[in-house]
């Protein structure tokens, strides 16, 4: 079915155009836009690289994490009379005096 439309213009008083019925506007259709993944979540105590290592006639190491003192332990690299303080701390505590350091044994 053809349509017939007319319009108005200036030289004309009516124009007629024929051809096909005009269609309806594609309606506007949002992009599904992909989410960002959440945020990773906050390092736990045992992952915060906040302690420094000391071992008597060596150099301080460090920042390490609890969970990095761990593993050093269990593979040897790190004896048990290691001494560690906070980073920014003024005292030195033995190794296996911390509490952190324990859990984080107990994690392996």
């Amino acid at each position: 079915m053809q349509h017939v439309q007319q319009s108005y213009s200036a030289n004309t008083p009516y124009v007629t155009h024929y051809g096909p019925a005009p269609q309806q506007a594609p309606q506007y259709v949002p992009e599904q836009v992909p989410r960002h993944a959440p945020p990773a979540p906050a390092p736990g105590p045992l992952e915060v690289a906040v302690w420094m290592v000391y071992v008597e006639g060596g150099e301080v190491v460090g920042p390490v994490s609890a969970q990095q003192i761990a593993r050093g332990l269990r593979a040897g690299r790190v004896p048990t009379e290691a001494s560690i303080q906070r980073n920014g701390e003024v005292f030195w505590v033995g190794l296996l005096d911390e509490p952190l350091i324990i859990a984080a044994l107990k994690t392996l």
